[in-house]
């Protein structure tokens, strides 16, 4: 709602989807800027286990149903690890 309220001038559409496979048919560009964040006494491994589900289930539905030259932005820590996953 944001994007369309701002009035990008370069957005064409958004489609919003309730499955990743609907949301990612056909995706040129994808932002994965959702993670879990680190809560207190959280160890790096705790967090890694509950991101790395996000992860996995992202990467095989954009490997699956993305364009081959899809570009993906991640944002969320351990990004490095979360790009690694995905």
């Amino acid at each position: 709602m944001e994007i369309n309220d701002c009035a990008f001038p370069l957005v064409a559409d958004v489609e919003c989807h309730d499955t990743l496979t609907g949301g990612f048919t056909g995706t040129h560009y994808a932002m994965l800027v959702g993670a879990k964040p680190r809560g207190p006494g959280m160890e790096r491994s705790d967090l890694l286990k509950d991101n790395g589900k996000i992860f996995i289930d992202t990467g095989k539905a954009i490997n699956d149903n993305s364009d081959r030259n899809v570009k993906v932005i991640v944002v969320g820590n351990p990004a490095n690890t979360n790009c690694l996953i995905a």
